[in-house]
């Protein structure tokens, strides 16, 4: 099996039953209220569209190997659970990668780009450390290309010696043994940096397994530069720069407006949309928000019917809206699912 497989069943871990294609759609980065509540659920948010170019054929047939070597059974259609032998698997896998920064949900619609920024201005400031003019950029995109010009314009006559002592400083606060994927893919002057590729079959890794340290310790360099913001204002301002070429989060938009009025109506005429899209952006912003700890639940909300309930119905998380609104007619979409997350924060206490 590689390493795919491992991760595949690692999805699998919390024991819960889960639907075969909520995890594909989770992975592949289908950004919905719905898989994004079942990745709460099973604690698998930061693994958001990690795989995002994977083919459904390939995943399948990943699941159906799984099922086959009894590491997955199927409860019903389409709904597949961990075995006894698949968490065994997982215990005496030997080697595992660090994900402990890995944080999709909130990077990655800009972390690779960052990444081939920094990748193309060390570059350039190392050519230009040694006054070298004729050399080939590894950019050939026309807007990074200005965008770095402009940028260069802008900067002061310490700007190689600052880009050092910032690179340095990374060196010293990431780990040692990961840092291999960050520097070794670096290029300057005379100095060929290695592709992806060759950091893994140097390594001696599964090309999953180095993607998935890579992206984790990128993620942790990320952090980093965000908390020492002060040290590294270089690296911290491209990164400002990089977020600002994203439009602004339709979710943030009404999450400013809702804690202004605290009405999804009001809301929702004020941004003449539908009250269903608005419950959805209000979920949204809870689900991709660092904290979940506190969850505050409306005063008004009927708690002893939904315990009532939870007491027939343990399984909270496979609860559907419609069964739980015949006990509550008045029971709105977004008290229903803060309802699960409050379970769902309760239940990791406990």
């Amino acid at each position: 099996m590689t390493y795919y497989h491992h991760f595949i069943l690692h999805c699998f871990e919390s024991k819960q039953p889960m639907r075969v294609s909520t995890l594909y759609h989770l992975l592949k980065g289908k950004r919905t209220t719905s898989i994004l509540s079942y990745a709460y659920f099973y604690d698998l948010l930061e693994y958001f569209n990690l795989f995002s170019k994977q083919q459904e054929s390939s995943y399948l047939k990943t699941i159906q190997e799984l099922i086959q070597n009894g590491y997955l059974e199927v409860l019903e259609e389409g709904v597949v659970q961990i075995t006894d032998e698949g968490l065994l698997l997982l215990i005496n896998q030997k080697a595992k990668p660090n994900l402990s920064s890995l944080n999709q949900l909130k990077y990655y619609k800009w972390d690779l780009k960052y990444w081939q920024r920094l990748l193309f201005v060390t570059q350039v400031i190392s050519e230009k450390s040694f006054k070298e003019k004729n050399y080939v950029p590894i950019e050939n995109n026309v807007f990074r290309q200005q965008q770095l010009k402009r940028w260069l314009k802008k900067q002061d006559e310490k700007i190689i010696e600052n880009i050092y002592d910032e690179w340095r400083f990374i060196a010293d606060q990431l780990p040692k043994d990961d840092q291999i994927y960050i520097f070794k893919q670096l290029v300057g002057h005379e100095h060929v940096g290695q592709t992806f590729q060759q950091i893994t079959e140097n390594q001696e890794t599964d090309l999953i397994f180095s993607y998935l340290e890579f992206k984790n310790i990128l993620h942790e360099m990320i952090e980093l530069i965000e908390e020492f913001q002060d040290k590294l204002p270089i690296f911290f301002g491209m990164m400002g720069e990089e977020k600002q070429l994203l439009k602004e989060e339709s979710y943030l938009v009404t999450k400013k407006i809702y804690e202004k009025t605290q009405s999804v109506r009001e809301v929702a005429q004020v941004r003449n949309l539908k009250e269903s899209t608005i419950t959805d952006h209000l979920l949204e912003s809870f689900l991709i928000s660092t904290s979940k700890e506190e969850i505050i639940l409306n005063e008004s909300l009927n708690r002893q019917i939904l315990d009532k309930f939870r007491v027939e119905q343990p399984d909270f998380r496979r609860w559907r809206f419609s069964d739980v609104r015949k006990e509550m007619p008045n029971l709105s979409f977004y008290e229903f699912k803060m309802y699960q997350f409050f379970l769902v924060e309760q239940e990791k206490v406990l």
